[in-house]
Protein backbone atom coordinates (compact mmCIF):
# COMPACT_ATOMS: atom_id res chain seq x y z
CA UNK A 1 0.00 0.00 0.00
CA UNK A 2 1.44 3.37 -1.00
CA UNK A 3 1.51 6.34 1.33
CA UNK A 4 -0.65 9.35 0.49
CA UNK A 5 1.10 12.23 -1.27
CA UNK A 6 2.33 14.89 1.15
CA UNK A 7 1.02 18.41 0.53
CA UNK A 8 4.09 20.29 1.66
CA UNK A 9 2.63 23.73 1.01
CA UNK A 10 0.04 23.16 3.75
CA UNK A 11 2.62 22.51 6.49
CA UNK A 12 4.18 25.10 8.72
CA UNK A 13 7.94 25.47 8.50
CA UNK A 14 8.44 23.62 11.78
CA UNK A 15 6.11 20.80 10.71
CA UNK A 16 7.91 20.43 7.38
CA UNK A 17 11.29 20.28 9.13
CA UNK A 18 9.95 17.68 11.55
CA UNK A 19 8.48 15.63 8.69
CA UNK A 20 11.82 15.69 6.88
CA UNK A 21 13.65 14.63 10.01
CA UNK A 22 15.81 17.71 10.46
CA UNK A 23 15.93 20.73 12.71
CA UNK A 24 18.36 22.67 10.55
CA UNK A 25 16.78 25.73 9.03
CA UNK A 26 19.99 26.28 7.06
CA UNK A 27 19.82 22.86 5.38
CA UNK A 28 21.18 19.44 6.12
CA UNK A 29 24.61 18.86 7.54
CA UNK A 30 27.14 17.36 5.15
CA UNK A 31 27.02 14.07 7.05
CA UNK A 32 23.20 13.87 6.91
CA UNK A 33 23.18 14.83 3.24
CA UNK A 34 25.75 12.14 2.42
CA UNK A 35 23.76 9.58 4.42
CA UNK A 36 20.53 10.44 2.60
CA UNK A 37 22.30 10.42 -0.76
CA UNK A 38 23.46 6.88 -0.01
CA UNK A 39 20.02 5.85 1.24
CA UNK A 40 17.80 7.48 -1.43
CA UNK A 41 20.15 8.16 -4.34
CA UNK A 42 20.61 11.44 -6.21
CA UNK A 43 17.73 13.88 -6.58
CA UNK A 44 17.39 13.60 -10.35
CA UNK A 45 14.62 12.88 -12.80
CA UNK A 46 14.98 10.04 -15.27
CA UNK A 47 15.10 11.26 -18.86
CA UNK A 48 12.73 9.67 -21.32
CA UNK A 49 14.18 8.38 -24.56
CA UNK A 50 13.58 10.48 -27.64
CA UNK A 51 11.48 9.16 -30.47
CA UNK A 52 13.07 8.84 -33.87
CA UNK A 53 12.05 11.10 -36.74
CA UNK A 54 10.12 8.33 -38.52
CA UNK A 55 8.13 7.58 -35.35
CA UNK A 56 7.29 11.27 -34.98
CA UNK A 57 6.07 11.46 -38.58
CA UNK A 58 3.95 8.32 -38.27
CA UNK A 59 2.45 9.56 -35.01
CA UNK A 60 1.03 12.56 -36.88
CA UNK A 61 -1.23 10.24 -38.89
CA UNK A 62 -2.66 8.28 -35.93
CA UNK A 63 -5.21 10.96 -35.12
CA UNK A 64 -8.77 10.08 -36.16
CA UNK A 65 -9.41 13.49 -37.74
CA UNK A 66 -6.30 13.19 -39.92
CA UNK A 67 -7.41 9.72 -41.03
CA UNK A 68 -10.84 11.12 -41.92
CA UNK A 69 -9.18 13.88 -43.96
CA UNK A 70 -7.04 11.32 -45.78
CA UNK A 71 -10.18 9.30 -46.56
CA UNK A 72 -11.84 12.49 -47.82
CA UNK A 73 -8.84 13.16 -50.07
CA UNK A 74 -9.10 9.62 -51.47
CA UNK A 75 -12.82 10.01 -52.09
CA UNK A 76 -12.30 13.40 -53.75
CA UNK A 77 -9.67 11.88 -56.04
CA UNK A 78 -11.96 8.94 -56.91
CA UNK A 79 -14.92 11.13 -57.83
CA UNK A 80 -12.84 13.35 -60.08
CA UNK A 81 -12.04 16.31 -57.82
CA UNK A 82 -8.22 16.37 -57.94
CA UNK A 83 -7.97 19.98 -56.76
CA UNK A 84 -9.87 19.17 -53.57
CA UNK A 85 -7.78 16.04 -53.00
CA UNK A 86 -4.55 17.97 -53.46
CA UNK A 87 -5.72 20.76 -51.15
CA UNK A 88 -6.60 18.27 -48.40
CA UNK A 89 -3.28 16.44 -48.79
CA UNK A 90 -1.32 19.70 -48.67
CA UNK A 91 -3.10 20.72 -45.46
CA UNK A 92 -2.55 17.30 -43.88
CA UNK A 93 1.12 17.41 -44.95
CA UNK A 94 1.64 20.88 -43.48
CA UNK A 95 -0.05 19.75 -40.27
CA UNK A 96 2.32 16.77 -40.08
CA UNK A 97 5.39 18.97 -40.68
CA UNK A 98 4.35 21.45 -38.00
CA UNK A 99 3.57 18.63 -35.56
CA UNK A 100 6.95 16.95 -36.11
CA UNK A 101 8.84 20.23 -35.73
CA UNK A 102 7.00 21.03 -32.48
CA UNK A 103 7.62 17.60 -31.00
CA UNK A 104 11.24 17.37 -32.12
Amino acid sequence: MSTPRQHWHTLSGAAALAELGTDHRQGLSAQTAASRLTQYGPNTLAEAGRSGLAALVLAQFRDLMIQILLAAALIAALIGEPADAIAILVIVGLNAIIGVVQQY
